[in-house]
């Protein structure tokens, strides 16, 4: 929980976690802050929206640093839209390239019987 925590309050950034670290370093004040931010991270649960990327209308399957891998028929699903921009993050691919697709997932217990 704590990786995803900074990759979710870098993703808000827009820095890698390299960047930060070397901020960190030479900026006293911007460590406190992004501490105190991350603090109130580690108890946020993002409200499960399970996702999946396309690319120029094609579904991801796998993301490489160099490449990303595609297929009609399997798809990778993410738990959440954080997750699914904290996977591109992580990669080096940038998420405003990509069109984010909610699943219709059927929830029984939300349903009105």
């Amino acid at each position: 929980r704590y990786d995803r925590a900074v990759g979710y309050t870098l993703l808000t950034d827009g820095i890698d976690k390299y960047e930060a670290w070397e901020r960190c370093r030479e900026d006293k004040e911007y460590e406190r802050g992004l501490l105190l931010r991350m603090r109130g991270f580690l108890h946020y649960r993002p409200v499960p929206c399970r996702c999946h990327l396309e690319y120029q209308r094609s579904p991801v399957r796998r993301i490489y640093v160099g490449y990303i891998s595609f297929s009609r028929q399997r798809r990778r699903i993410f738990p959440s839209v954080l997750d699914a921009q904290a996977a591109l993050v992580a990669k080096g691919w940038n998420p405003g390239e990509f069109q984010t697709v909610e699943e219709d997932t059927k929830n029984l217990k939300s349903q009105k019987q």
